[in-house]
């Protein structure tokens, strides 16, 4: 929903081949610095889906956290300390939640970022499908009829009510972790979207978790061998980011004027 004078264009450059997050948020930057501003018509809506209807155990977040790192180290302060913490938290609290397809899908955003433009130079479309295939490789990613998943009786489950949110989220998330690195799991139960929090669904061994999307279930089981190798890969995947972040983003800004230009697109379309 954006119209950008060919002017523009002409002197800002093509947008990054992102696809597909972030990209207009990075062509806007780049634009302010060229000095376009943007603007809001009055009285102008469009209707979005409303995000509280999608999940977030999705390969999307493979390019929400790819391209966020890609545009802060375009225009951004870019500490990739500051970056390493954040991503570790995500990645931790899709860990005790069970959702281990998903924190390999962000371990794979970052290792993809260090790669520097050569994670952008076919527009994501090798990054599209390596990802789906990565996904694959976890069962709780794949979404289920409430009434048939997996091993379970149709009924019979009790259904876990979240509590209050924790006032220290953060201590709460490491005693999750030791804990269940200890192998110490609840039963099973079945979890609304409403209520699966990781601070809520990290109790449970076994979690028959409502889509957000309401047309199905996951079904997430704990995995204390999958816990530990993924959080050795991150742990691993964080400190370079840490020690080389910097090194991509140079690797990334000089690669702009290339990525951008019309040459560029002419062989994104010609793929």
């Amino acid at each position: 929903t954006c119209l950008i004078p060919s002017e523009v264009v002409a002197d800002a450059g093509y947008p990054l081949p992102l696809f597909f997050q972030w990209d207009d948020v990075e062509y806007g930057y780049r634009a302010l610095a060229r000095g376009h501003a943007t603007v809001t018509l009055p009285g102008a809506a469009v209707w979005h889906q409303d995000f509280d209807w999608k999940d977030e155990d999705d390969w999307t977040r493979y390019f929400t956290l790819r391209n966020a790192l890609v545009l802060d180290a375009l225009h951004g302060a870019f500490d990739p300390g500051t970056s390493a913490r954040v991503a570790a938290r995500w990645i931790a609290e899709c860990l005790v939640s069970m959702r281990y397809g998903e924190a390999a899908t962000l371990i794979r955003a970052v290792e993809d970022f260090l790669r520097g433009p050569d994670s952008l130079r076919d527009g994501g479309v090798a990054a599209l499908r390596e990802v789906k295939a990565l996904r694959a490789g976890f069962p709780e990613t794949v979404r289920h009829p409430a009434s048939a998943v997996p091993g379970l009786a149709a009924s019979g489950r009790p259904v876990a009510k979240a509590g209050w949110e924790p006032s220290t989220p953060g201590l709460v998330l490491l005693k999750r972790l030791l804990w269940q690195v200890r192998g110490r799991t609840g039963g099973t139960v079945s979890i609304s979207a409403e209520d699966s929090a990781w601070w809520h669904v990290s109790q449970f061994g076994t979690a028959v978790v409502t889509d957000r999307s309401q047309e199905g279930v996951r079904l997430r089981s704990f995995d204390r061998d999958l816990l530990v190798a993924l959080g050795r890969q991150a742990g691993k995947v964080l400190w370079r980011l840490r020690r080389d972040g910097e090194d991509a983003g140079r690797r990334l800004r000089a690669a702009v004027p290339e990525l951008t230009s019309r040459a560029h697109w002419q062989e994104l379309f010609d793929l």
